[in-house]
């Protein structure tokens, strides 16, 4: 005779062997255990055999090895609703936690994530795997960014080069004043220290900054070779030491940076890119134009709900906008609705690995 679980565990003598000898015990009459589970590969996934379901994949080979060795056969019940379980309302459970909690189903496999209302009504076993969550999106097209003429250099470069700008123009206004020189208009001098760093010019700048110079480190006159410094745009009379070295600082290091610059932009503007706008779960909630697909009363949509502030409460609140999609356990169903570019969805690391693994199949 075939006993169920509940039948062979209330023989005291079975009760006794088993916390005596848990790592070794096995059944001595023959036992049937009742297990629901759910498609989700690679974890485990059906096999139509008839009237029978035969599971396959990590979860299914351990159980399989926990039956041979404890000596007990089973049979597979899917949940009929599909899920993995959540609280209804009425404080009862549905899909695979609600079989066991009731007494339908012994075994549950897995994955299941373990939450504290779900631990309050089932006993979780050692885990057997952990696992990450990730955001799965699918990749925009290949383009060539128009801003990517900024990223050679950072914000905080950027920054420093404009306001170095504005001090060297100050300095050199203040330095020309106080020598009673010259007077120029302020405006002309900003424009041509400008147009050293944007190297406009004809390079007479230059050959004006050492020309007549006796200990201006080398009297350069050729103007090919101030061009191939920096076609300078400086046209003010730079007389006095401290103001050709006020403005010849300028040019050499504006010459520094443009060239630098110059050879990283090459590089940065022929490279194209595919963009990833969505990086966070805030990035998800932010993009309105984003929908969220996910695994329908599972432990994850328990914990939206139950959030009352933060990032998961926000996340739940998409429901109510319309851009929150639950959806079961097949994964081309998901896969279909990320090829369209504009949904989103929360997986398991080793579920989002299978879905382009199925998507690079196709």
């Amino acid at each position: 005779m075939v006993l169920s679980l509940n039948e062979a565990l209330q023989d005291p003598d079975v009760q006794k062997e088993l916390q005596e000898h848990p790592s070794s015990f096995r059944f001595r009459d023959e036992v049937e255990v009742m297990a629901t589970t759910l498609p989700w590969w690679p974890n485990l996934r059906y096999v139509d055999e008839g009237d029978s379901i035969k599971i396959e994949g990590a979860m299914a080979n351990f159980f399989q090895i926990l039956a041979t060795s404890m000596n007990f056969t089973y049979q597979v019940t899917p949940p009929s609703d599909g899920f993995f379980g959540s609280r209804r309302k009425n404080g009862s459970w549905n899909g695979m936690v609600g079989l066991v909690s009731t007494g339908k189903a012994d075994f549950g496999l897995g994955p299941l994530a373990v939450t504290e209302p779900r631990w309050r009504v089932v006993s979780y076993a050692q885990p057997v795997l952990h696992d990450n969550l990730v955001i799965l999106t699918s990749k925009g097209s290949l383009e060539i960014d128009p801003w990517a003429f900024l990223l050679p250099l950072t914000p905080t470069l950027w920054g420093m080069l404009m306001a170095t700008l504005v001090v060297v123009w100050a300095a050199t206004l203040l330095v020309g004043r106080l020598g009673q020189a010259w007077r120029q208009w302020p405006h002309s001098v900003f424009l041509q220290l400008y147009g050293v760093l944007m190297q406009q010019g004809e390079g007479a700048g230059l050959a004006a900054l050492v020309q007549g110079s006796a200990g201006w480190w080398v009297e350069i006159t050729s103007r090919t070779l101030a061009h191939t410094f920096l076609a300078a745009g400086v046209t003010m009379p730079l007389c006095g030491q401290r103001l050709r070295l006020v403005v010849g600082g300028w040019v050499v290091a504006s010459a520094l940076v443009v060239w630098s610059y110059s050879g990283l932009l090459v590089s940065v503007m022929t490279v194209r890119h595919v963009p990833l706008p969505i990086q966070s779960v805030q990035d998800m909630v932010d993009a309105s134009h984003v929908k969220v697909i996910i695994d329908g009363n599972s432990a994850y949509t328990d914990l939206m709900a139950q959030a009352k502030s933060g990032v998961m409460h926000d996340l739940n609140g998409l429901r109510k906008q319309g851009r929150m999609l639950y959806k079961g356990t097949k994964m081309m169903e998901y896969l279909r609705f990320l090829r369209l570019g504009d949904y989103a969805s929360i997986q398991s690391s080793l579920s989002a690995t299978n879905i382009k693994a199925m998507d690079f199949q196709q």
